[in-house]
């Protein structure tokens, strides 16, 4: 049997340590640190063992204890921010250091097993396959484990890994190790998991911080670790430390002498000690007209959540503590500042003054224009020169008018592009400004005159899709843009400087990484390139590993109950959303934080939550309505609650009801309110519009007679059908049922219910109508029957001459499934209440059968049956639990009353061995039988219905009665 638990183990014992080369061959056996074993301490010297901020761990075992001869499923992680290579090293051995059970290899990319020689004795060890541990910051190794057989006594695990930076040599590399002793079958344990640490996660560098945890029982010390440049020590529930200057983890983990516990981490955030600076900026400028309003921004850095601010014109404290400031009323020189007040927890001083604005101040302005022509005024013939305006004092919308040898071209436009130029045009441009201090409304700009050559310059740019920032892996085609490339352009690409791809305008690759260089040179065939090869721009690559998502809802995030919402996130190749769901977009109704992880390629990301608010539906009632003649005047309806609603029904207009409309008979009368969320919801009662003094009835129906049903269901039940005695007087019949229950059919004074999953009790109740009136309702309270697993029937004793054994119970009412399970090593196999259980293999001599039934309310309950696995048997032991010889044949397993106390209608719920005539009794408190009644029982469950309700309030005694058996009896208290 496989298990699967979790056990974290840090690294407190003598380090062993790995050397990159190490991890670029196999992995070598004999490197755990176990007894007798040398390390590698020599090569891989720079640091200290178990430092360095990293840990190793292994889990898939619990409990510091193991079950002989089962199989776990172990992991060993070893982590280090940093790190991208990482090895292993793991044995289990005995207390006499021999090999402890057996070592599965699970994933062969990854692990192997191989064996060293100690002390003349062969050991066992998994280790790393070559780069079979080639990921970053944190690496996980899985393999089996096969626990010895009984007797074998304490197991070690030694297990060491090493964290490297991959750099091709020893140095700069951290060995972390550690080992963990087990029992067998029991033994101390170590201390549980320490609580969250409590303390300042986000603190300033040099800061001195306490951090601590609650005292966990059985720790009789505790072990921290601080990230890299902290200082600090501790042995106790609580550490003050010192903060340096980067962040990292905190750790602790509760140890006694049987072991270490799990640990438990915060991470920590360092703010560096920052000094405040603000910058202020003007808008339109400093240079302005007179009267001009100008706003002053300021720009604060390390100003902290809520900066205070102080404006000063020349030198002079004005404005309000506000990142900006406005005055139409500047003068020439006037100068203006700000003094930033920072509320940043790590400032290096609380205030800081901006640069100085001087302000010029001009009472008119000249505007001018001047063009200029792209690529130039000497072109080869039929280039597209595109002429660009660049305006003085032309105010904020300029107006462009072009001229082509004196004559109107052109659009409104600061440019004007002409593919159609001959040697000698002449360009020129018109603006007229709109600035306030313009002298004069207008300025002609200089005059361009065209020279058409015989030859062009080719030019070449690149683009890279989709884009020079990309995940590992991803394909990125690159296209090439030339520019006078002629009619046939010929390409050459190079990546890091080096010829790649073909002659085209386009290039792929999806085995870049960070820093690859790419640029492609231009070959031109235009009869006017001068020169013919030009050379692209360089694209530098970027290649992360992760990217931000986004969520995008389809509507309103806030809405009604009954409403929902479809949330879809970018597109990636994998999703798993908070709420489990795995797809692009999911539809969401209730209220809640919904956040997505994305992966795509082999980068991944999580999107920033968005909150879905789902308001409530209003609770909405209608008061009841008494009998109406047909002949009455219309009157305005009343008793919907909340007040301002609106009512419906057939007779009904603008909340007035019009009897004569309606018509004799009951009608439904609707009442619907909408709250100031917009939220709606409905209640009905119904009006009764009798034919008075029309030869119709005269009063309203009597009660109904008693419901005649069960007063007990079990769970799961369907086509259970309830009814009262007919009466003439009544036209109908409403009935209602608790909740879970549905009726499936309504034949007037009978019903067929079926009760569904999350039934447990209620009343179902009934009234008669007829055009006078509706009569008082008559109700019946039903209970639900609780589920009751019968015991297990099979043999007790297991005999080596056969190792199977059937075992089974009586089937139960209601009941949807059976698991079946069996522990100490033995198999089985089931159908439904029977099941086959084999003992060849069982590693335990006493064995538990167990079953648990489901029913179709989801209930769950059990049955256990211990069998006793002999390695000798006399012919007698192979006792079975039904045998004849050893048991009655025919007993009572169980014996219920519920519920109890009760109003005089209960249900007996009897469990037998074998089919019987039972003679169930009342008895009184003084001995007297107060009624009888024979019951044939079933072998298994039965439940039978008592009605004792003519009996007086007191307590009673329920006596069953089976020829040749002991009487059973239980206590009864009736409360009518």
């Amino acid at each position: 049997m496989l298990k699967k638990l979790t056990l974290l183990v840090l690294s407190l014992t003598t380090a062993v340590f790995f050397t990159s080369t190490m991890m670029s061959d196999n992995g070598k056996a004999g490197k755990t640190g176990s007894p007798g074993e040398l390390t590698c301490i020599d090569c891989h010297g720079d640091f200290a063992a178990n430092s360095g901020g990293g840990s190793i761990a292994v889990s898939g075992i619990t409990g510091g204890t193991y079950t002989p001869g089962t199989t776990y499923n172990l992991s060993v992680v070893i982590a280090r921010t940093g790190s991208s290579l990482f090895g292993l090293g793991f044995e289990a051995l005995t207390a006499a250091n021999a090999n402890a059970g057996t070592l599965t290899i699970t994933n062969a990319t990854q692990t192997q097993l191989k064996s060293a020689t100690v002390s003349g004795v062969s050991r066992q060890s998994v280790v790393h396959q070559l780069n079979g541990g080639a990921t970053s910051n944190t690496h996980t190794f899985t393999f089996n484990w096969t626990a010895p057989a009984a007797g074998a006594g304490n197991v070690t695990f030694y297990f060491a890994g090493v964290a490297c930076d991959n750099d091709g040599n020893e140095s700069g590399d951290y060995v972390y190790n550690s080992s963990l002793v087990l029992t067998e079958g029991g033994g101390c344990l170590p201390p549980a998991q320490p609580g969250t640490i409590t303390g300042t996660a986000a603190v300033c560098a040099g800061s001195t911080q306490t951090y601590s945890v609650a005292a966990v029982s059985g720790a009789t010390d505790y072990i921290w670790t601080k990230p890299s440049g902290w200082t600090g020590t501790s042995t106790t529930s609580s550490i003050t430390v010192t903060a340096g200057s980067t962040g990292g983890a905190i750790t602790v983990a509760a140890h006694n002498a049987c072991g270490t516990s799990t640990v438990r981490s915060m991470t920590l955030t360092v703010n560096p000690s920052a000094a405040p600076a603000v910058s202020i900026a003007t808008n339109p400028g400093s240079t302005i007209c007179s009267g001009t309003s100008v706003t002053f921004t300021a720009t604060p850095t390390n100003g902290g959540t809520t900066p205070a601010y102080q404006w000063k014109l020349n030198g002079a404290n004005v404005g309000t503590n506000s990142a900006t400031y406005t005055n139409a009323a500047l003068t020439n020189g006037n100068t203006v500042s700000c003094v930033m007040t920072s509320n940043s927890a790590c400032a290096s001083t609380p205030t800081a003054t901006s640069n100085t604005v001087t302000m010029t101040v001009s009472s008119s302005v000249a505007p001018s224009v001047s063009i200029a022509a792209n690529p130039g005024s000497t072109i080869c013939s039929g280039t597209s020169v595109t002429f660009t305006a660049t305006p003085t004092n032309g105010g904020t919308t300029p107006a462009y008018q072009w001229k082509l040898n004196g004559t109107n071209v052109g659009t409104n436009s600061a440019t004007y592009t002409n593919a159609a130029l001959t040697n000698g045009n002449t360009v020129s441009c018109v603006m007229t400004s709109n600035s306030a201090c313009a002298t004069t409304p207008t300025a002609t700009s200089n005059t361009i005159t065209m020279t058409i050559a015989a030859s062009v310059d080719p030019t070449i740019s690149i683009v890279a899709d989709p884009g020079n920032s990309i995940c590992t892996v991803s394909n990125v085609t690159f296209t090439a843009t030339p520019t006078n490339g002629g009619t046939s352009p010929a390409y050459q690409w190079t990546l890091n400087n080096v010829n790649v791809g073909t002659n085209s305008a386009t290039y792929s690759n999806n085995a870049l990484v960070s820093g690859d260089q790419i640029q492609c040179t231009l070959t031109s065939n235009s009869t006017c390139a001068s020169p013919n090869t030009v050379i692209s721009q360089i694209i530098t690559m970027t290649v992360n590993s992760s990217f931000t998502p986004t969520i995008t809802p389809n509507g309103a995030t806030t809405f009604c109950a009954g409403g929902n919402v479809i949330l879809s996130v970018s597109t990636g190749s994998s999703y798993l959303w908070s709420n489990g769901a795995t797809t692009q977009t999911i539809t969401v109704a209730s209220a809640g934080s919904y956040s997505v992880a994305v992966t795509s390629g082999t980068c991944s990301g999580t999107a920033t939550a968005i909150d879905v608010t789902v308001n409530p539906l209003p609770t909405v009632t209608m008061a009841s309505l008494s009998p109406v003649c047909a002949t009455d005047a219309p009157f305005a309806l009343t008793g919907g609650s909340p007040a301002g609603g609106t009512y419906s029904g057939n007779g009904v207009t603008s909340g007035t009801f019009d009897p004569a409309a309606a018509g004799v008979g009951t009608t439904i009368i609707t009442y619907t309110y909408s709250d100031a969320l917009s939220c709606s919801n409905t209640a009905t009662t119904n009006q009764v519009v009798t034919n008075c003094g029309g030869g119709g009835c005269t009063t309203a129906p009597n009660r109904p007679s008693r419901i005649s049903g069960p007063s007990f269901v079990i769970c799961g039940s369907t086509g259970i059908v309830y009814s009262v005695n007919p009466d003439t007087a009544a036209t109908s019949y409403t009935w209602t049922v608790p909740a879970n229950a549905v009726i499936t059919a309504n034949n007037g004074n009978s019903i067929t219910v079926d009760f569904i999953q999350g039934f447990t009790s209620g009343s179902i109740c009934v009234t008669a109508t007829n055009a006078c009136g509706t009569s008082d309702d008559r109700c019946k309270f039903v209970h639900q029957v609780p589920m009751r697993v019968p015991p297990i029937h099979g043999p007790r004793e297991i005999c080596p001459d056969n190792y199977i054994g059937q075992y089974s119970i009586q089937p139960v009412v209601g009941a949807v499934s059976y698991a079946w399970t069996v522990t100490g090593g033995a198999s089985l196999t089931s159908i439904d209440n029977n099941a086959t259980v084999d003992f060849t293999n069982a590693t335990s001599t006493w064995v538990l059968v167990s079953v648990s039934v489901t029913n179709a309310c989801g209930n769950v309950r059990s049955r256990t049956f211990l069998v006793h696995v002999q390695n000798d048997c006399d012919d007698d032991d192979d006792d079975d639990d039904d045998d004849d010889d050893d048991r009655i044949a025919n007993r009572i397993n169980s014996f219920e009353i519920y519920p109890n106390p009760n109003a005089g209608e209960f249900a007996i719920q009897v469990s037998s061995s074998a089919d019987a005539n039972a003679e169930i009794s009342i008895v009184d408190m003084i001995g007297k039988t107060q009624f009888t009644f024979t019951q044939v029982i079933d072998q298994g469950i039965n439940t039978i219905n008592v009605n004792a309700s003519h009996l007086s309030k007191g307590i009673y005694f329920m006596k069953i009665s089976i020829p040749g058996m002991p009487v059973e009896m239980k206590q009864v208290v009736i409360q009518n």
